[in-house]
């Protein structure tokens, strides 16, 4: 058995289009199709589901929106914490510099032979 396609000249095809307007127009024209009384239940109940899952859906996403507002929030407030623990750790770091160039100054000028302080006659 072979599957390829007979071709069909014009006057087949004439002749398919004149039976099949024939054909077709025996047929009375059925009326739109009304469904069951089953279908519609159906349908009013996945319409409502639909309707609940809508809700659920903005409520999700009104939460979500209040998370990132909350996330926001907390890293703006960490942002000002770091940015005050920076400047707190820069006056530190000047502090110590201005002790050790104090102390370093100190160290000096004592062990400096014009300064050394005598005691009690001792030289």
């Amino acid at each position: 058995m072979s599957n390829a396609a007979m071709p069909l000249s014009d006057q087949d095809l004439e002749q398919i289009k004149h039976h099949l307007t024939d054909w077709m127009d025996s047929k009375p024209l059925q009326s739109q199709w009304v469904p069951g009384p089953e279908l519609l239940e159906r349908s009013v109940r996945v319409e409502e589901e639909l309707k609940h899952q809508r809700l659920l859906m903005r409520e999700s996403f009104e939460q979500f929106e209040k998370r990132f507002e909350q996330r926001n929030v907390s890293s703006r407030s960490t942002n000002a914490l770091n940015k005050l623990t920076n400047a707190s750790n820069k006056s530190m770091s000047a502090l110590n510099k201005s002790i050790t160039v104090w102390n370093y100054s100190n160290k000096k000028s004592a062990s400096s032979p014009a300064n050394k302080t005598t005691f009690c006659g001792a030289s």
